[in-house]
């Protein structure tokens, strides 16, 4: 934007700085004391800005939508509005956020659950690859009425969607988002225990509100942790739009990480608990870090980072707040290096726990040394121990780039051109 004080500023230029449309970013006055005048005009503007796109083009992702169409949908449809009118906002919501993302075979599959009465899985992830007809399904999508069974849309996640047989992947991110307008009013007891089972299953929740008819404390305890990073809240149906972006970012950088695997270049792995495999919620995605080392040292300037994935072939530094027990419930560091590192071999990364590790006080009679050092042979088929490496330090500055949420007077650039002819 721009703003212009005095007869003698010069319009071109200033026309020339503000963004397009020019009438709605560039701003006169004729003297100082008339900038109290554009006051009003110009906060306006400021809150009424719209968030620049956000794609997720590179997310590989099993995703679920599951949708309200419950009897309320239609009831808060504004006046002289048909019963349909919120339910077109919804579908174009669902719309706006698949045209942002790469749906493929091999990237990001959608699969759309609607709910009132009972919960429908309308297509799974191995239905459609291509976001056309992914985009064509949601427009015909049948607005039923009814009550709200939000534990059985999270029941029908669970399984029939993320299923193997159903196009779930191996080793995938599994996102799921629910949208809501009200509370739970079928089943309502089991809603909870019902969207404990799909986080445990691996599944990284998202819901979503529209209207102050929703109960948040539902909707928080649906979402997965962080539950401020997970829970989104719109007044109305006309508003929902405004989340896109937003959501985007979120699906792409804050999502349930997965057993570490070799799909992107081998990635080597540290974690503060030595006892655990990497199998964590990821928090963010670092961009633009050059080494494990450097993806390392952020994660212990993080009091909150339990462990790090260090993805080679996109420099991309995955901190975890959290991690799970793995089956291989025990590991142990390579004396030459000072954090607990996996390489790939057979699509999986990890290290076996081969003997006694002294300095974490375990004790294995079942592990014995083979003659030449290596880890015994029951592993030797799965896991190869990955030498001691160091990797190359740097001193470039790393910071995590976010993405702010939009409000009044925070992220918008306003460029005040104060022009005198003296």
């Amino acid at each position: 934007m721009s703003v212009g004080i005095t007869q003698y500023t010069n319009v071109d230029e200033l026309q020339e700085i503000a963004s397009d449309p020019v009438e709605y970013h560039q701003f006169l006055a004729q003297t100082y004391a008339g900038l109290d005048l554009l006051l009003d005009r110009l906060l306006v503007r400021l809150c009424t800005l719209k968030p620049p796109e956000t794609s997720c083009t590179e997310l590989r992702g099993d995703l679920v939508f599951m949708l309200d169409a419950s009897g309320s949908i239609g009831e808060k449809s504004p006046v002289n509005e048909s019963e349909l009118f919120n339910w077109f906002l919804l579908q174009d919501f669902v719309v706006a956020v698949v045209e942002r993302l790469t749906v493929a075979t091999n990237m990001t599959r959608v699969a759309v659950i609607r709910y009132a009465d009972d919960a429908t899985v309308i297509f799974t992830l191995n239905r459609f690859h291509r976001a056309d007809d992914v985009i064509k399904e949601i427009k015909n999508l049948v607005y039923v009425a009814g009550k709200t069974n939000i534990s059985g849309a999270l029941a029908s996640a669970r399984t029939e969607v993320f299923q193997p047989k159903l196009g779930d992947r191996p080793g995938v991110r599994n996102i799921g988002i629910i949208i809501t307008d009200g509370e739970a009013t079928v089943d309502a007891n089991n809603t909870l225990p019902e969207a404990d089972r799909v986080k445990r299953d691996g599944v990284r929740m998202f819901a979503i509100g529209i209207t102050e008819f929703v109960r948040k404390s539902e909707l928080e305890a649906i979402a997965s942790d962080p539950v401020e990073d997970h829970v989104m809240y719109v007044s109305q149906f006309g508003q929902v739009e405004e989340l896109t972006s937003r959501l985007i970012w979120k699906i792409c950088n804050d999502v349930e990480g997965g057993p570490a695997t070799c799909d992107d270049g081998k990635p080597p792995v540290w974690t503060k608990e030595p006892e655990h495999l990497l199998v964590g919620h990821n928090y963010a995605r670092l961009p633009d870090v050059t080494s494990a080392d450097e993806c390392k040292r952020l994660c212990l300037q993080d009091s909150k980072c339990r462990s790090i994935e260090y993805v080679t072939s996109t420099r991309e530094c995955a901190v975890s707040y959290s991690v799970h027990t793995s089956a291989r419930d025990s590991f142990v560091s390579d004396p030459n290096v000072d954090y607990y590192e996996w390489r790939c071999t057979e699509g999986r990364a990890g290290k076996p726990k081969h003997q006694a590790d002294e300095k974490y006080g375990e004790t294995t009679k079942s592990d014995t040394r083979k003659k030449d050092n290596s880890p015994p042979t029951k592993y030797d088929t799965k896991y190869e121990q990955r030498p001691g490496k160091e990797y190359p330090s740097t001193s470039r500055a790393t910071s995590l780039s976010t993405t702010s949420a939009w409000s009044c007077l925070t992220l918008a650039t306003l460029s005040f051109t104060l022009q005198h002819n003296w």
